[in-house]
């Protein structure tokens, strides 16, 4: 598919965005002839005026980072992801851990900034797969399919499979990168034997470098495996607290209030407790009730349907509903662990409920936000009264 040229995006997103000549140039500071001009052929000059552009369009990462790139400049890379590349090349295989799955938002978005800057930091020399997740996939039909998304050749089983990413390593002796979603599902022996492929290719060839991308599963493997030297040797990564820049930049939330502002945005983080889904609630509630004050804002967030999904399950057995609602009237639930030996525990923190934070040099549990809590209470307490 042919790249679009600078003046083709900027036409399309101020289209998108309904965006003014005039009203657009004065924002940005530019004459209507600078925009006038972009909007034909020219390109801004400085990158600077491009990310001033990007922002006043309300642009998400990528879509600023294709704009840079047709502009001539350098992408913008997100902090954390910059992190993983620097890093990698001392580590060779890393897992990185969302408290959510990767593949819903706004952490699909995540993904794709984290294939883009691989693709630019390697050259392309990029592989992307997804095993299977059925358990009833065979070691041939397993390695087939891998082959495929690897686009090799001829790869119906598993030898073939590591002779092909063999011979794409030895053509390849800059560096590769491959990415790995959803390791942690299907089959057991498939998964094992992938796991000995990428192991002692990683041994053989220093330029390869492998990231591993999933949640609790692939967490408890790390932790509970002993029979998977890729996963021993691995370094973990927990993909960062959500931040104002991604709430910006993010396409999850996108459809902002007019009148959103950095102090608002932080505002927002701070009565979620910076969960995704009660951010986009927070942003839904200043839309629909622009003079509603903050204070009442953990009530509302309290009924939300995410918070629903999230307790119910655990209201069903009266032992678990019991230690829960306990739970639910502390301020905190004790120091963290590199693997949170508790499973009851450990399922909360994985829902997304519980949040790390250092107090006094120490890391503890802490429930994410007020209206965690106050849902979390009237959902388990309904039996207790």
């Amino acid at each position: 598919m042919k790249e679009l040229s600078f003046s083709e995006l900027l036409l399309k997103y101020m289209a998108k965005k309904n965006a003014k000549v005039n009203t657009m140039a004065k924002a940005i500071g530019v004459t209507d002839a600078t925009i006038v001009n972009w909007r034909k052929s020219a390109k801004p000059r400085s990158r600077e005026r491009v990310l001033v552009c990007a922002k006043y369009l309300k642009l998400s990462m990528l879509e600023t980072n294709g704009l840079l790139k047709a502009a001539g400049f350098e992408p913008e890379v997100h902090p954390f992801v910059k992190n993983i590349f620097e890093e990698l090349p001392r580590h060779r295989v890393m897992l990185l851990l969302t408290k959510t799955d990767w593949n819903k938002p706004p952490y699909h978005e995540a993904l794709e900034i984290l294939k883009a800057q691989a693709k630019d930091t390697y050259k392309n020399n990029v592989l992307c797969i997804k095993p299977p997740a059925t358990l009833n996939a065979n070691i041939n039909n397993y390695f087939s399919r891998l082959g495929k998304q690897c686009k090799f050749s001829g790869v119906n089983d598993a030898e073939r499979f590591e002779n092909a990413l063999e011979t794409h390593l030895e053509h390849n002796k800059k560096g590769l990168f491959l990415l790995v979603s959803r390791f942690e599902q299907g089959a057991d022996s498939p998964r094992e034997q992938l796991a000995d492929i990428v192991n002692s290719l990683i041994d053989e060839h220093p330029h390869f470098h492998v990231v591993l991308w999933d949640g609790e599963k692939l967490g408890t493997l790390k932790f509970q495996t002993d029979n998977m030297p890729l996963l021993k040797q691995a370094k973990v990564k927990y993909w960062p607290e959500l931040t104002r820049q991604e709430v910006f930049a993010f396409d999850y939330f996108k459809d902002l209030p007019s009148d959103l502002d950095d102090t608002l945005v932080d505002q927002f983080l701070a009565i979620s407790g910076g969960h995704p889904d009660l951010v986009i609630e927070c942003l839904e509630l200043k839309k629909r009730y622009p003079n509603l004050c903050v204070e009442k804002y953990p009530e509302k967030l309290s009924l939300c349907e995410c918070i629903y999904e999230s307790f119910t399950p655990l209201a069903q057995q009266e032992s678990v509903r019991q230690q829960v609602y306990e739970w639910l009237q502390q301020e905190y639930l004790g120091p963290t662990e590199h693997y949170i030996q508790d499973e009851l525990l450990r399922q909360l923190y994985w829902k997304n409920l519980l949040i790390e934070r250092e107090v006094n040099g120490e890391k503890r549990l802490f429930w994410r936000c007020q209206a965690i809590q106050m849902g979390g209470t009237q959902i388990c307490g309904k039996k207790n009264r």
